[in-house]
């Protein structure tokens, strides 16, 4: 069986738990929400009418609270909704194998667009096991034209076999934010390099995220391909 990181893991435990928070079954947290459990009735008529449970149609924004059965034991999930969408979903327990996740994150290929080789990129994702984790790497050697031309993003797509509309670009340069524009991906913009924050001010972008780790919270709660 091909290893998993635990943080992609925890991105499949998440997604497989999305479905349940968009249909209302959600606890509140720090919100006010209707509450699924009621004391126990003295009879037939209250008990029937506490065990129904009002789902809204429309999630309050807010951060919330659920649970879904895992491979093993329960999953915990917050989900945070802002105008009426899922932006971000953490699991905040399980007691799930490394691993369970693996059919969910096989479902969202990921893939590297660099200016480096991609020779060099492969030895040193081979070195940490990380390359079952990825669809392509296409390399500074494999275009003709680099960043911020689109070659290198349509290429991958390509080999993802997906359309612009559907893929999630992340890089640290105005490069990769210029490439992702020309290119009609979504970009993601990430201050992990030298490039400060106000240089991406006249890029479209999504998300900013001020490191890597904000930036892998932020993925946990999509649903698209990540580039």
């Amino acid at each position: 069986m091909a290893k998993i990181s635990r943080r992609n893991f925890m991105r499949g435990a998440a997604m497989g738990t999305m479905g349940a928070a968009a249909a209302g079954l959600l606890t509140a947290c720090g919100n006010t929400a209707s509450s699924t459990t009621s004391a126990p009735a003295s009879s037939a008529a209250s008990s029937e009418a506490a065990s129904v449970v009002t789902k809204p149609s429309t999630p309050v924004d807010g951060k919330y609270v659920t649970k879904a059965m895992g491979h093993e034991s329960w999953v915990h999930v917050a989900t945070t909704f802002f105008e009426g969408k899922i932006t971000a979903c953490e699991v905040l327990s399980h007691e799930e194998t490394i691993g369970i996740g693996n059919y969910a994150c096989s479902r969202i290929p990921a893939a590297i667009v660099s200016t480096k080789r991609a020779s060099t990129l492969r030895e040193v994702l081979g070195a940490r096991e990380l390359l079952p984790l990825l669809a392509s790497i296409t390399g500074g050697e494999d275009v003709a034209h680099p960043k911020p031309h689109p070659e290198g993003l349509e290429m991958a797509l390509d080999q993802l076999g997906l359309p612009p509309e559907r893929v999630l670009y992340c890089g640290d340069t105005v490069l990769d934010a210029e490439a992702a524009q020309r290119a009609g991906l979504e970009f993601a913009a990430v201050l992990n390099g030298t490039t400060p924050a106000s240089a991406f001010d006249v890029w479209p972008h999504v998300f900013l995220a001020r490191d890597l780790d904000a930036l892998a919270r932020f993925l946990e709660g999509r649903t698209r391909p990540a580039v």
